[in-house]
């Protein structure tokens, strides 16, 4: 009995050192609508720190739910939403026009970690084109860009309705401090760089 308990704790401080399952980083096409909300959901329920969403109105309508239950445990949450008088409840709410492409348009970015970009049929019957990931290095990027593309929204109609200059820098900055500087994402990047 004794060199079967030898054996077991000689594995165990051999497992102990493995570590956990390295991450999917490959980019996953999702075949159909309800596999695109679902995964949607599932990315909105997965955050912990920071959620961006950029969204058409129907896709909008359907995570909303999800999106102010993450708000209300404590997550930041930005909507980009592309229609004039959303609201979603715990959430900053940056409005733009709607740009004229076939379908609903959809981006779900948690953590910087993580990510959903799908474009949807207008009746949810058929998805044109969708995608997920949580590659280590496109995240990050992806959330970045997604962030960068609503604070310029943010700064267009500020600049439209005639704010001064240091009225858009404090915005822009405040932004920044809320939803850019210190992502999740963009740390795992910077310490898969330092290691390789």
């Amino acid at each position: 009995m004794t060199g079967l308990k030898q054996t077991c704790t000689t594995l165990e401080a051999s497992l102990t050192g493995i570590g956990g399952l390295p991450p999917e980083e490959g980019v996953y096409r999702l075949q159909n609508v309800p596999q695109v909300y679902a995964r949607a959901a599932e990315i909105v329920r997965s955050a912990r720190r920071n959620l961006l969403v950029d969204a058409y109105g129907i896709p909008l309508a359907r995570i909303q739910q999800a999106v102010e239950d993450a708000a209300s445990r404590g997550v930041t949450c930005l909507v980009h939403a592309h229609r004039d008088g959303t609201s979603v409840d715990g959430c900053e709410v940056i409005e733009s026009c709607r740009t004229e492409i076939p379908g609903e348009w959809l981006a779900v970015m948690a953590d910087g970690r993580e990510y959903l970009i799908a474009v949807i049929s207008s009746d949810e019957k058929r998805v044109y084109q969708a995608v997920w990931s949580r590659n280590p290095f496109i995240a990050p990027c992806v959330y970045q860009g997604y962030l960068n593309k609503a604070m310029f929204y943010r700064i267009t109609l500020m600049f439209g309705a005639g704010k001064s200059r240091e009225e858009i820098g404090k915005e822009l900055n405040r932004l920044w401090k809320v939803y850019g500087s210190n992502d999740p994402g963009s740390e795992a990047l910077n310490e898969l760089l330092e290691h390789l």
